[in-house]
């Protein structure tokens, strides 16, 4: 895909001219005609074939981490709220899941006392 900021100052005729010269002196009866063809194939299908929609793709990775967790699903149509409650279910099981004893491998939260390695302002 071309960057939006190139100017194409090019025409399909100009570029095939340039190709066509590297051919040689006799390029074969037909290419000329063959090269516009495809180039002209390409930038057809460039136009069809649009960028991915970065919402759609963290959408369907919501989802898909929501129905892992047996959360429920991500919908488009969610409001702020339903989507929030849904992702607080979901850090909120992951937070569960870290500090349980039974599924974490047996480690505790226990409370430390503040230091400055740690954190305390004093």
């Amino acid at each position: 895909m071309m960057h939006p900021d190139w100017k194409a100052k090019t025409t399909i005729k100009e570029l095939v001219d340039g190709l066509m010269g590297n051919v040689g002196p006799r390029p074969p009866e037909g290419l000329r005609h063959d090269v516009e063809d495809a180039i002209q194939r390409a930038i057809e299908i460039s136009k069809q074939k649009s960028a991915p929609n970065v919402h759609d793709d963290w959408l369907r990775a919501i989802d898909e981490a929501l129905v892992v967790a047996h959360i429920g699903v991500a919908n488009p149509d969610d409001t702020y709220e339903q989507a929030k409650a849904k992702l607080d279910n979901f850090i909120g099981f992951h937070v569960d899941v870290a500090t349980d004893p039974a599924v974490n491998g047996g480690w505790k939260l226990v409370p430390m006392p503040a230091t400055q390695e740690n954190g305390d302002a004093s």
